[in-house]
């Protein structure tokens, strides 16, 4: 699944994680690069719903 990154402060970056890129993002991720694991997952549609 492609992908663009947003790079924060020590190691940690936001992922936008889309299907098509006419289709927009369809969920983020927060990653920590240190730790080499996925520390939060949210499906955009999900968030809109909120």
């Amino acid at each position: 699944m492609p992908y663009f990154s947003i790079e924060l402060e020590e190691g940690e970056r936001y992922d936008l994680l889309y299907t098509r890129e006419d289709e927009g993002v369809k969920a983020v991720a927060y990653y920590d690069e240190e730790a080499g694991e996925t520390l939060g997952f949210w499906k955009v549609e999900d968030l809109l719903e909120e």
